[in-house]
């Protein structure tokens, strides 16, 4: 992720076009079409990558998580936030801070 884009969960994110996903027994294998390189998702990176697929904004996704699972508002958000920067380092993902209202 470049460093001039901080990550928040008022930032846009986009799926990148070099990818292809596919769920796998309750998690998500994406290939990384340029590299070939595969990654795995587990069932709550799982979720969050079907919710940006599904073109919900990290707010939206931070709601669903909280509603879904027992976990602190602030964990939540550094578990998104270190999960999009993770995907966005491998080009899976885009941010986008410009369009932030």
């Amino acid at each position: 992720m470049n460093n001039n884009k901080k990550l928040t969960l008022k930032s846009t994110i986009t799926v990148s076009e070099s990818q292809a996903s596919s769920e796998l027994l309750g998690e998500t294998v994406i290939l990384e079409l340029q590299s070939g390189v595969y990654y795995g998702l587990n069932e709550t990176g799982s979720l969050i990558w079907e919710l940006l697929q599904s073109g919900k904004s990290l707010v939206e996704i931070q709601a669903i998580i909280l509603a879904e699972y027992d976990i602190e508002q602030e964990a939540c958000t550094q578990y998104i936030i270190k999960l999009i920067g993770k995907l966005a380092a491998k080009g899976l993902v885009e941010v986008d801070n410009e369009a932030m209202v």
